[in-house]
This record gives C-alpha cells, sequence and structure tokens, in this order.
C-alpha cells in the first residue's frame, strides 16, 4: 500500500515528528506482525536513530474490538 512505512516515516520526521506509534489493524498474529513487522520497524529504529518507535499489539486482539466484533456478528443475525 502507499505510501509504504518507511517513506511516511521519513516524511513526518521531516516535519519533526520522532514519536511514532505503529498499530497493526489486523485480527490477530500472523506472519506480517510476527516476522515482518518487527524486521520492519528495526529497519526504521536503524534508518531514524532519534525516532521513538513503538508498535501496538494487534487491534483485533484487544477486548474492546473483540467485543464490538462480536455485537456486529450477533445484530447481523438479525
Amino acid at each position: 500500500m502507499e505510501p509504504r512505512l518507511p517513506d511516511a516515516v521519513a516524511a513526518i520526521m521531516a516535519e519533526g515528528i520522532e514519536d511514532v506509534t505503529i498499530v497493526p489493524v489486523f485480527t490477530g498474529q500472523g506472519g506480517h506482525l510476527l516476522r515482518d513487522l518487527p524486521l520492519l520497524a528495526e529497519g526504521l529504529r536503524t534508518a531514524h536513530p532519534g525516532l521513538r518507535l513503538s508498535v501496538a499489539g494487534a487491534v483485533g486482539e484487544d477486548p474492546g474490538v473483540l467485543a464490538a466484533m462480536t455485537d456486529y456478528c450477533v445484530r447481523s443475525l438479525g
């Protein structure tokens, strides 16, 4: 997807923003979150030594999000 995360981080750092939180909008801890995202985050930290980067858990593992998904499913039943 565009913009790619490294490009987006570089752009906001150019604006003076040094605190970045990545919020993965995935329903669970799959391959992208377990393998790809840690490598990407490490690359960002290497490329931008002043970057304070944090990575939130998968959005679909949050109890509030799970409750909202359950509510949606129940409402869909009519």
